[in-house]
Order: C-alpha cells, then structure tokens, then sequence
C-alpha cells in the first residue's frame, strides 16, 4: 500500500488526464523527480544549489516543520542518508 498516493504516477496521469478534458489549453502537470528517492531528491537538490530548507514537506501545515509527522520523518531520514546537512527548521 502506497502511503502517500497523491506522489504516485498513476495520480500524476489522472490529473493530467481531467486537464485534457476541463481545460481548453494545453495543461500538464510534469513531476521530473517522482522515481527518485528522498536521499536521491536531497542529494540532486544539493548538486543544483537548492535552498531545501526552504522546501516544505510536512503535513501539519504549521509554520515550521513538525518533524514528527510521517512525511517529516521521511525527509529527515533522506538528508541523514544522503550524508547532507539538514538546515530545515523542525518544531521537534
């Protein structure tokens, strides 16, 4: 069972597929990252320059991260992977 399947490709199409049919111009979402990892997203982040502390991943919708939440601990642990310091601000 996905966790989060609003990040799965077959959510991406199904989206893509209701802009075919309620819009008339050409609109596509595109998600050049939804195979990678989070280790892998943190470490191409890194190689570009991103800022990733100023990414938001939690699910909580406060100000800062929650870090407890399931999506807080997964980015948590692909910075820890990646071996990439983490600037995020956690509220624990």
């Amino acid at each position: 069972m996905l966790t989060f399947p609003d990040n799965s490709k077959e959510y991406l199409e199904s989206f893509n597929e209701l802009f075919k049919v309620g819009s008339p111009i050409d609109i596509k979402i595109k998600a050049p990252a939804i195979d990678l990892d989070k280790d892998e997203i943190v470490k191409l982040g890194h190689e570009v320059n991103a800022p990733m502390e100023l990414s938001y991943s939690c699910y909580k919708g406060t100000e800062n991260h929650c870090g407890i939440c399931e999506s807080c601990m997964r980015r948590k642990r692909g910075f820890q992977k990646a071996g990439i310091k983490d600037l995020t601000k956690y509220e624990k």
